[in-house]
């Protein structure tokens, strides 16, 4: 029998064949995870590389832990990764992150109710991509407690309309959206959404759309929509 249990916040990968493994190995964070997954496919890896179907190169990862608090994960020829702790409910610990590149910033805010780290970090940028949970008002009065379970995790128009309102950035985009709804009762439309947003903020945003883009530049941020008829977009013209 052989049994495989994966956990999300700080994996324990519990793996029984027969009667070799007594106690459950436990794997904690990104290096732990990599060096356990890659140690499973060391074998099978190697016969690749000698049967010349794989390169060598392309089976490594580089990988290093992010402190708690969060701080600068990537920096070079001028792009600056900062992660930085939002509030993601009891899912902790839980990052939004900031790309700072040639006087211009994006802020991604990760899965976040309202954090004031998050407007901190995102105060007056270019492009703030922000995630939003959505209940119809229908399906709030009917059955708040299956709501309000999701809105400890994920900001609500309102909620997020405030963040907006107080970081003020250039551009806004709603990313992750998650929808709900329960037995008759229907999703929240997009009317409905934009209108809520607009109650707590009078400035940009867009709900996003798949593969849709943005351009930053001294004179502001231009939208983008997806053009099914170009598969690829790199480089840019």
């Amino acid at each position: 029998m052989f049994v495989s249990k994966l956990y999300n916040i700080t994996p324990r990968l519990d793996v029984r064949f027969g009667a070799a493994r007594t106690r459950a190995r436990r794997t904690e964070g990104v290096v732990d995870e990599h060096s356990s997954s890659f140690g499973g496919f060391a074998q099978n890896n190697q016969i690749r590389v000698v049967g010349k179907e794989a390169d060598p190169h392309a089976l490594t990862i580089s990988t290093h832990a992010l402190p708690p608090e969060g701080g600068v994960v990537f920096s070079r020829d001028g792009v600056v990764v900062t992660a930085f702790l939002v509030d993601h409910g009891h899912a902790k610990p839980a990052y939004g992150y900031r790309i700072d590149y040639a006087d211009h910033a994006v802020v991604l805010s990760g899965d976040t109710t309202y954090a004031p780290n998050l407007v901190v970090h995102a105060k007056h940028v270019d492009l703030l991509i922000h995630c939003l949970a959505v209940a119809s008002r229908q399906l709030e009065a009917a059955a708040p407690d299956y709501v309000n379970h999701f809105y400890q995790y994920l900001g609500n128009p309102e909620m997020v309309g405030r963040i907006l309102g107080e970081v003020r950035p250039r551009e806004a985009v709603f990313s992750h959206i998650s929808l709900y709804s329960r037995g008759q009762i229907e999703r929240s439309t997009e009317d409905e959404i934009t209108a809520r947003v607009k109650m707590a903020y009078d400035g940009p945003f867009v709900l996003g759309q798949d593969l849709m883009s943005f351009a930053i530049s001294a004179e502001g941020v231009t939208r983008i929509p997806y053009d099914a008829n170009m598969r690829q977009r790199e480089p840019l013209p």
